[in-house]
């Protein structure tokens, strides 16, 4: 059988040795090439070396994904039969996760507070949230109530202190006050926003279409009221001052939604909201002028009728 150098093809005899790579065989391409047509295989040969080869290839890489699948399938079968801890970090996130399902829940909340700007967008732009946020509203104006009461509660007792003849306040309508006042005050805060859009920016909105974008509005007022409660009684002012921020804030959140919706620019935002906090912070001496409806005189006795 003849014998060919592996490196240049040349037809070698029994017992010699090819000296092709001293001798530099390979310094021109032109005398190299010549040399592999001369002693290279006729093309049948290559074509069936060829389809060989790719069999090969073909056979070598499904045992290769069949051994990887294998390995990765006795490595999971390991990692169950193992104690917690030598899980790796993907497994436990997996059995965390699983673990723990109102994770989703927990970081939706905390969204408010981590990226309050992407939270407000994703709120507006959300086309499954159209609605009124009716339980949002209700539980902002119960609140509002609440805090309401304990504020005019305990500027009674401070008048009380300094004029004895301040019986205290009148507690059968302390709640009715307490809570129209919160209704017209959250009325107020849509009302300013949707007459400035229609004057102002001339859009065709509804008062409707106002409400159903005040749902971070009022995520974003009822945590300023919440704070004020704890306030109330200790410093009422500071408190109030506090629930004024909270309204003061909800109305920016509140354009800052509409804005994403309509497409409003920068200087239209800056100018509604300017506007809506000067109309909103005079509609605040309602607060004021309910004082002395809350807050009972006794009668004075003249000095001359005691016998």
């Amino acid at each position: 059988m003849a014998r060919y150098c592996f490196y240049c093809g040349k037809q070698l005899d029994d017992g010699e040795k090819c000296n092709c790579r001293s001798q530099g065989y390979y310094s021109t391409s032109g005398h190299a090439d010549t040399v592999f047509e001369q002693y290279s295989q006729p093309k049948e040969d290559k074509s069936e070396s060829s389809a060989k080869e790719a069999d090969s290839s073909a056979d070598k890489e499904y045992s290769d994904n069949f051994q990887s699948h294998t390995d990765q399938k006795r490595k999971n079968q390991q990692a169950k039969g193992r104690p917690f801890f030598y899980r790796d970090n993907a497994q436990r996130r997996a059995r965390t996760r699983h673990r723990v399902p109102g994770l989703s829940s927990l970081a939706s909340v905390a969204g408010w507070i981590r990226t309050p700007a992407d939270k407000i967008r994703e709120q507006a732009l959300d086309s499954k949230k159209k609605k009124v946020p009716s339980v949002a509203i209700t539980i902002n104006l119960l609140i509002l109530m609440l805090w309401f009461s304990l504020f005019y509660y305990r500027i009674s007792l401070h008048y009380h202190a300094l004029n004895e003849n301040i019986t205290g306040a009148n507690s059968s309508g302390m709640l009715v006050y307490s809570l129209a006042i919160s209704v017209l005050l959250c009325f107020l805060e849509s009302f300013f926003i949707w007459i400035l859009l229609r004057l102002m920016e001339r859009l065709q909105v509804t008062l409707i279409d106002v409400l159903r974008l005040s749902r971070p509005a009022y995520v974003y007022l009822a945590l300023f009221v919440i704070l004020a409660i704890g306030t109330v009684v200790a410093v009422p002012l500071a408190s109030l001052a506090m629930v004024m921020c909270g309204f003061m804030f909800a109305i920016y959140v509140h354009i800052r939604s509409i804005c994403h919706v309509y497409n409003l620019s920068g200087n239209s935002q800056i100018r509604l909201m300017v506007f809506a906090i000067i109309f909103f912070a005079a509609s605040f001496t309602f607060v004021e002028q309910l004082i002395p409806v809350l807050i009972k005189i006794a009668p004075t006795i003249p000095a001359g009728t005691i016998s």
